[in-house]
């Protein structure tokens, strides 16, 4: 290694540190304990700013009353560049990929969602690379006999796969926009369905990098899926998605301004009007005894997302591998969570809930 490449290496090595820190101060200040930041300037105009050494305060109101409270974009922003200088000191990863294109499918579609493919890749090369090519198959609503044969060739038919394209077929036609990793039989693939009329999107850039997350909480989890919440597995996927899709701090906003505003399948309206006393029955609505054909269209995916977004200013990436792993081991989604973060859950609950009022007010 060449005395340039050890420079840059520590010096992104000290930047690591120095963001994550300052995220997680940033955390303690105000979400982590039950006092408020103090500064001289007094708290009196919504979206007021104000500063704390390198800390950026909001004049926020959380039920009914003013205080200063950290910046979240500024927290989202650190944790964007943490994550970024993580796959920095990381080798390159090749990842083999076994990838199928249906006639209609587009080239150009399938090239874009795979972007945030091998990101996902380096990030996760330590908890989940295939030891063989991964069959990663694409396809249009219009392609249900050509997707039947595929499977069929590749000896990965399965019925309820069918069933899925045919009711996403159902719901969405040529506007179809459906993802996903299936296991069955001990076998393992990716399916992307990209309809004829879909739209470009900003979640061309997360899917790729969502999907591969799972297969990485798998791994980590081994049999274990079973013990891990809802908000977990599907909010896990959002956060990293999101922040590995995104490819620049303006990408990042974007990306979140949108899951903050966007609703979801059943019946849930969106982050930004959500009622404040609800945020706490959501958290135990997408807890660890949960029905996994309905977990994340009911608001799992942004709540998830955003309760990653503050176990990340606790511990880093690190701490949350390490929370799938205690979960697990533990066979115990309470007691592992609480070996993880060292809180009791119904403290780091309200730890999380204050999050996210604080996320939406300042994003409102």
């Amino acid at each position: 290694m060449s005395a340039s490449s050890r420079a840059r290496k520590v010096f992104v090595s000290l930047f690591l540190v120095s963001s994550l820190l300052l995220t997680n101060l940033q955390s303690q200040l105000a979400f982590g304990a039950n006092t408020t930041p103090k500064v001289d300037k007094t708290c009196v105009k919504v979206k007021a700013t104000a500063k704390l050494g390198k800390l950026t305060l909001i004049c926020t109101k959380l039920d009914s009353k003013l205080s200063w409270q950290p910046s979240v974009a500024q927290i989202q922003a650190n944790s964007w560049k943490d994550l970024k200088s993580i796959r920095s000191l990381l080798p390159n990863v090749t990842t083999a990929l076994d990838i199928h294109l249906s006639p209609t499918v587009s080239v150009v579609s399938a090239n874009q969602i795979l972007e945030s493919f091998n990101q996902a890749a380096k990030l996760w090369q330590t908890q989940y690379l295939p030891v063989k090519p991964l069959p990663t198959i694409f396809f249009t609503e219009k392609d249900r006999d050509w997707v039947v044969e595929k499977f069929e060739n590749l000896g990965l038919y399965s019925e309820n796969f069918i069933a899925n394209f045919d009711d996403e077929v159902n719901r969405n036609g040529s506007r179809s926009n459906w993802a996903g990793i299936t296991g069955e039989n001990g076998k393992l693939w990716m399916s992307y369905m990209v309809g004829t009329q879909k739209e470009s999107d900003s979640n061309d850039f997360q899917v790729a990098a969502h999907e591969y997350t799972h297969l990485a909480q798998f791994s980590i989890a081994s049999n274990q899926m079973s013990e891990l919440s809802c908000w977990q597995v599907e909010g896990g996927a959002y956060f990293y998605g999101l922040y590995l899709g995104a490819t620049s701090e303006k990408q990042l906003k974007e990306f979140i301004k949108e899951r903050n505003t966007q609703p979801f399948f059943l019946g849930f309206s969106g982050l930004n009007k959500q009622p404040s006393n609800n945020w706490a029955k959501l958290i135990d609505s997408f807890g660890p005894v949960f029905d996994s054909t309905k977990c994340g269209p009911d608001g799992a995916y942004p709540v998830g997302s955003v309760m990653h977004e503050y176990l990340y200013t606790l511990k880093g990436h690190a701490g949350i591998v390490q929370m799938l792993k205690d979960v697990s081991t533990e066979k115990d989604f309470y007691k592992g969570i609480e070996k993880t973060y060292g809180k009791k859950w119904i403290t780091l609950k309200g730890d999380l809930v204050k999050y996210l009022k604080t996320t939406v007010s300042q994003s409102s």
